[in-house]
């Protein structure tokens, strides 16, 4: 059972991040369905459902991602009978360093291999 005033969270769609500091460890997230209704589009969530002007039911603001992930669309509700949880996935999360070979020469296949470019 989800408790608390759920139009002060930032519900997100799309590409989502591991943050870096993430520790190892199990986790659960929760999927929800959300009634949008009239939805207002900006550039800040602002102070959570007292952000939404008045006509609408809903916010959303479009994040745009960096070079190496996708974009992702955050919403925020006026009320919390606007959202219905739908799944629980739990899984967990375990930090690993990959040990990467240092490349060799192809021709004396000793030698650190070495990257050469050149323009045309």
């Amino acid at each position: 059972e989800l408790a608390g005033d759920l139009s002060r969270i930032v519900f997100a769609v799309g590409q989502l991040d591991v943050p870096e500091e993430a520790a190892a460890g199990a986790y659960k997230v929760v999927g929800c369905r959300l009634a949008l209704g009239r939805c207002a589009h900006g550039t800040s969530l602002g102070d959570g459902a007292e952000s939404i002007p008045d006509d609408f039911s809903s916010a959303t603001v479009l994040v745009p991602g960096d070079g190496s992930q996708g974009h992702r669309q955050d919403y925020i509700v006026r009320r919390t009978d606007q959202v219905l949880p739908a799944v629980v996935v739990e899984f967990e999360f375990r930090r690993f360093e990959v040990e990467v070979p240092q490349l060799l020469c192809e021709s004396c296949e000793q030698a650190p291999a070495v990257v050469v470019e050149f323009e045309f």
